[in-house]
């Protein structure tokens, strides 16, 4: 069956925010989605039925038994193929107007520019910071538009990342200047596990806000983190600025009236390396449902304070060095990055977070 572009895309067609200028401006664009797991499963199909020229999927892995509830795009049968190529074969049918065109190889320092030059918006679908990093750098190198997620558990993250600007915001380095040591990464999928509908929603939101960049229908600006808990449906924002100390957008200037953290200045501690504990002020970083079912964990003893909303994006204010926990050092260690991205230094995860120090005490 054949039928016209005006068929197919009068819902696009009917909104100011698109219409035949917007709809064109699609037609012409390519998009390139690095990572076709959960997040890349959701994304894709959005992006491929809009009606782009292109949709580019990046992705080295095969299909894995453990991959099939949230990773839509395949069936048991496809156990064992590389992602990138199922992936085109499903997609190839729901619109032949888009050009599928799977890279079954993973993103490198040897193909990020040649990929992220292609396009005119970029997904960041990935599980891996490395290829986080390696894919946001080709970015900004080539002033592309990046959309990146990530999630966690019941939590999910969204950011928009307007390289394409000349006036284009901080950047991702901004707030995390380097990717996290292998240990802070413990606690992803592979190893906690995750429902399927919690990427699925992350990625549906990353086609919404790729499809905004393209019409220029007003998406995220760029230094806002958007925060959702699934389990609760709450949402929040968290914003940063270009840091005077950021290795690509800074002047190598520390933040005025920063105070560094003990230990020399380290984003995380253990227990076991703390002098004094109690001269800390204790922040929890846990989500509210964390919260709720422990309020005062007894792996900290008394030493329990405050929760970590009742301090703005900037953190906590200065005079007292901060000790900022959660379940396994993870949710922490994003909080602390975040805070000392903006001048906030005097503040530190504690590694491995409540999960530790419980095994310390047994």
């Amino acid at each position: 069956m054949t039928f016209t572009p005006d068929e197919r895309y009068r819902r696009h067609l009917q909104l100011a925010a698109i219409g035949e200028a917007g709809q064109a401006r699609l037609r012409g664009a390519c998009a390139l989605v690095v990572g076709a797991g959960g997040l890349g499963c959701a994304a894709l199909p959005l992006l491929v039925a809009a009606g782009l020229r292109q949709v580019i999927i990046c992705d080295g892995d095969r299909i894995e038994p453990s991959n099939l509830p949230r990773q839509v795009l395949y069936g048991d049968d496809d156990v064992g193929r590389a992602k990138a190529d199922v992936a085109a074969e499903r997609l190839a049918p729901l619109n032949r107007d888009c050009a599928v065109t799977p890279v079954a190889m993973p993103l490198t320092a040897g193909n990020a520019d040649a990929l992220v030059g292609r396009a005119a918006v970029v997904i960041d679908a990935t599980d891996d910071f490395n290829a986080r990093y390696l894919l946001h750098d080709a970015c900004r190198r080539h002033q592309r538009p990046l959309v990146t997620a990530a999630v966690h558990h019941d939590e999910g993250q969204l950011a928009v990342l307007r390289f394409d600007r000349a006036s284009s915001g901080p950047c991702w380095r901004c707030l995390w200047p380097a990717p996290p040591a292998a240990a802070a990464c413990d606690g992803g999928c592979r190893d906690q596990g995750i429902l399927g509908t919690v990427p699925a929603l992350l990625g549906v939101w990353q086609a919404d806000q790729a499809l905004r960049v393209l019409v220029d229908d007003a998406p995220l600006d760029s230094g806002t983190l958007v925060h959702v808990d699934v389990r609760t449906m709450e949402t929040w924002r968290t914003t940063w600025d270009v840091s005077p100390t950021c290795p690509l957008c800074g002047t190598g200037e520390a933040a005025p009236g920063a105070t560094a953290a003990p230990g020399g200045g380290d984003e995380e501690a253990r227990w076991e390396d703390l002098h004094a504990p109690e001269a800390f002020l204790w922040i929890d970083a846990r989500t509210d449902a964390d919260q709720a079912a422990d309020p005062r964990p007894a792996a900290l003893g008394a030493l329990f304070t405050c929760t970590w909303r009742q301090f703005g994006a900037a953190g906590p204010p200065p005079g007292r060095h901060c000790m900022v926990f959660c379940g396994h050092g993870v949710r922490s260690l994003e909080l602390v990055r975040h805070w000392r991205g903006a001048g906030c230094l005097h503040v530190t995860s504690l590694k491995g977070g409540l999960a530790a120090q419980r095994n310390r005490r047994t």
